[in-house]
């Protein structure tokens, strides 16, 4: 019999893994802290902190920035706003907190599959559920926003004055208004410091298209800029004034609203 002659299989090819996976998702969590355009002050303060990216920012809460005795309440209250128009919040609970759980699930031998979500599971299924719309974009104010001795108001582009510090907190004008803490209230003042529209909401956002949303309580509403409710009281959560409309959420749900008829609501999901 003739022997039979082994056959070489030739060596598959070495598949080099995707090292270009994720690079999209580790360039926007180490995107530099700079891209919220915060006042220079405020950028120092947190370089103090050795926070550098917008991931570093996201892990702390808003207590551990305040324990810090670095940033003042205000500083923090302007950092907020800066990651709510990019649509970026605070961490809820330390990594303390979750050191803990996760301990705790060591104890209790519990499956991995019952294991808590962490915060950055929360963020990212948040953004998933979060209604998909065109940033409102808005220029650089010729007024700008500076601190002293704890309170807040506005210089001119050539560092003069133009509006005393006497606000606990600022956002930047919009339209010509601009949203201002007062004692924990919010209210909206004029380009002389005028208050034309009382600080008696309990949070507010900046107007955009002659509306903006407000809270009372828990709940958010529209108003126009001379105070009138144009939309009521019922909602959890509302967003900037785009071509007339906006969304807003409630019970869980996002709907879009047109303010010419706000009663008839386009639930999304």
């Amino acid at each position: 019999m003739e022997e039979k002659k082994s056959l070489k299989r030739r060596p598959r090819p070495f598949k080099r893994p995707n090292q270009n996976k994720g690079k999209k998702n580790d360039a926007k969590a180490n995107k530099d802290i700079n891209s919220l355009a915060l006042p220079k002050d405020i950028l120092d303060k947190l370089s103090k902190l050795n926070l550098k990216t917008l991931e570093d920012l996201l892990e702390k809460t808003e207590h551990e920035l305040m324990k810090s005795r670095v940033l003042t309440r205000q500083n923090v209250g302007v950092i907020k706003k800066a990651l709510n128009d990019n649509r970026l919040r605070l961490a809820a609970f330390s990594a303390k907190g979750k050191k803990t759980e996760k301990k705790e699930v060591k104890k209790s031998q519990v499956s991995e599959k019952q294991v808590a979500v962490t915060e950055a599971d929360l963020k990212i299924e948040h953004e998933k559920n979060r209604p998909c719309r065109d940033k409102v974009e808005h220029t650089d104010d010729k007024y700008v926003p500076f601190e002293s001795k704890g309170k807040w108001g506005f210089k001119d582009k050539q560092d003069k004055v133009v509006i005393e510090p006497k606000y606990d907190c600022v956002f930047t004008f919009k339209e010509d208004l601009c949203c201002v803490e007062i004692n924990d209230k919010f209210g909206y003042i004029d380009r002389k410091g005028n208050l034309v529209i009382d600080a008696i909401y309990d949070c507010a956002m900046s107007f955009s298209e002659g509306y903006a949303c407000v809270f009372r309580g828990e709940k958010c509403g529209y108003i126009d800029k001379y105070n009138n409710v144009k939309v009521d009281f019922k909602f959890d959560a509302g967003t900037y004034m785009i071509d007339g409309n906006c969304r807003v959420r409630s019970e869980g749900k996002w709907g879009e609203l047109r303010i010419d008829n706000p009663r008839d609501i386009r639930w999304i999901y």
